[in-house]
């Protein structure tokens, strides 16, 4: 497909941390874009090859979430994680500030309701006028974690736009 300027280009790696391994880039070119989707495609980024890119227009954001659905495997149930920091360097964030690392273990059998997530973003402190729009993004993100049998599903980041909509 065509390229348009400015855009961001992405190394498209079953991987985390792309941005610290210098494989994603906003580029405020055509050329620049060319050249970085060039010298990404065919490298090895963290243990993966780069056969495909991904380019998105940027957009403009007050604040990045981070969300996700994996596997507690010492409570043997899906557990809900969610953060207002953002998700760069979230493993970090899970060891010196655990208290900024929402977790909801949720029982396999029954699911998850949205009305469970918008009570457990409330007392987190999240901001009320996101609670519903975070509580619906985690619920889908939960039934795709579920009907597909993954072992994590991430929405990261999750941007909250100047005008408080949000985007993954």
């Amino acid at each position: 497909d065509e390229i348009t300027s400015p855009c961001v280009v992405k190394a498209l790696v079953l991987a985390g941390k792309r941005g610290k391994a210098n494989a994603v880039k906003v580029c405020k070119t055509v050329e620049e874009a060319k050249e970085f989707a060039a010298g990404l495609l065919g490298k090895n980024v963290l243990g993966e090859g780069v056969t495909k890119l991904y380019l998105e227009q940027p957009i403009e954001f007050s604040k990045e979430l981070f969300a996700s659905i994996t596997y507690d495997s010492i409570k043997k149930t899906p557990v809900i994680l969610f953060s207002n920091e953002g998700g760069v360097d979230i493993e970090e964030l899970a060891k010196t500030r655990p208290e900024k690392l929402l977790k909801i273990s949720v029982d396999a059998a029954l699911g998850v309701e949205e009305f469970q997530l918008r009570e457990e973003l409330k007392k987190f402190g999240v901001e009320s006028a996101l609670i519903p729009k975070i509580a619906s993004i985690l619920a889908k993100l939960y039934v795709v974690f579920a009907q597909t049998d993954a072992r994590i599903c991430e929405a990261n980041p999750i941007a909250v736009t100047m005008d408080g909509k949000l985007v993954c």
